[in-house]
């Protein structure tokens, strides 16, 4: 993985000497974040022996529902996030009613 790392930066920095800008790699490292704790909740899922896919469709649908209660129904930003990690909370739990031993 390192090497591919790697191999990806020299490709990129030689086509754009701008890749490497510190304004560049702020951008990049802020897009990464939402996949970087998408895949730390998966990992943790992982570890405990169990395997979950539905967390990436789970943690999307959240995001598109706190985007249209604040945009288009006008929602404060904070009762829109709380709502969806409540709408999570509770599909969490209905999977797990289902599904557990």
């Amino acid at each position: 993985v390192i090497v591919g790392l790697v191999v990806i930066w020299t490709v990129f920095t030689s086509l754009n000497p701008v890749f490497v800008s510190s304004s560049n790699l702020v951008n990049l490292l802020f897009d990464c974040s939402t996949v970087g704790v998408i895949a730390l909740g998966i990992v943790c899922v992982l570890m405990v022996g169990e395997i979950d896919l539905s967390v990436g469709s789970i943690s999307g649908f959240a995001s598109a529902m706190v985007g249209t209660l604040w945009v288009n129904q006008g929602w404060p930003v904070a009762l829109a996030i709380l709502a969806a990690l409540a709408f999570g909370a509770l599909i969490g739990a209905l999977y797990a009613l289902l599904f557990n031993r």
